[in-house]
């Protein structure tokens, strides 16, 4: 149950999106940039915190289901997701960080805004092959650039979407890689009190690392299929919606991008 920490981090403590030295845990609150070409999908999460007092109806077939065999039924839910959306929440030293994603699985591909201290820092779009990338003004306050900078500033700059610069969030669109490991019951599951996500039922999962330290609260929607509504791990959150749900995931016009032949030109 690690990995929802490290999956966090791999998003919020990128060098691009943050230049911080440490990372430490989340908070709330899910900005978009006005320009960005990411539309929220209908389903997309509000990132709410779980309302425990809300009257929940669970369906008695999930009722039934031992804790571990629940944890197991949701990540295969999860997995065989075609498209969902998904929700970061964090916070660095310089400031509460958050991001939204839209992902389609089969596809590989994926687009994305990511927030610090409420401002929005840099747009990205990812495909199997090529990644877009367009720091937002708030980056570029605290990142002036060089000469190889300039011409990316209002653009998008465009490169391999195996370039290393972008490995930490290119991966997050590979939803079976990222967060198999995040589901998987390699502690002990043990269901708590039926609460809400966003208005929707769900069934609560206490689940203790194989380390018998690590502690990740995980809620599965409490009626038709079991998905993974919500992780948590400490402060840190993660929140999915939209499952097999039309996403908008579009490169950016020709006249918006400036080709690189690394990202390395531009995060140095």
């Amino acid at each position: 149950m690690r990995a929802s920490r490290i999956i966090a981090r791999s998003l919020l403590c990128l060098p691009l999106a943050l230049s911080v030295t440490a990372c430490v845990s989340a908070s709330t609150g899910t900005a978009h940039p006005a320009s960005s070409p990411l539309a929220p999908s209908a389903g997309a999460a509000s990132s709410a915190a779980p309302s425990p007092t809300a009257p929940v109806s669970v369906d008695p077939a999930l009722a039934a289901l031992s804790a571990d065999d629940l944890l197991k039924q949701s990540t295969q839910a999860l997995l065989a997701a075609d498209t969902l959306t998904m929700d970061v929440q964090g916070v660095t030293q310089s400031g509460q960080t958050t991001a939204h994603l839209q992902i389609a699985r089969q596809a590989g591909s994926c687009a994305g805004a990511t927030t610090l201290a409420g401002a929005p820092m840099m747009t990205f779009v990812s495909t199997a092959q090529q990644f877009w990338l367009r720091p937002e003004p708030a980056y570029w306050s605290v990142h002036p650039g060089g000469a190889a900078a300039k011409p990316v500033k209002g653009h998008y700059a465009a490169g391999p979407a195996g370039d290393a610069k972008v490995q930490g969030l290119a991966s997050l669109c590979h939803v079976d890689q990222a967060l198999a490991s995040v589901l998987d019951p390699a502690g002990k599951a043990t269901k708590g009190d039926p609460t809400t996500v966003d208005g929707q039922g769900a069934i609560t999962l206490n689940v203790v690392g194989s380390d018998g330290k690590s502690s990740t609260t995980v809620l599965v929607a409490a009626a038709g299929k079991p998905y993974p509504l919500q992780l948590t791990q400490g402060a840190e959150r993660l929140t999915f919606a939209g499952f097999g749900q039309p996403v908008t995931i579009q490169p950016p016009a020709e006249g918006d991008v400036v080709a690189l032949h690394d990202f390395g030109q531009l995060l140095g």
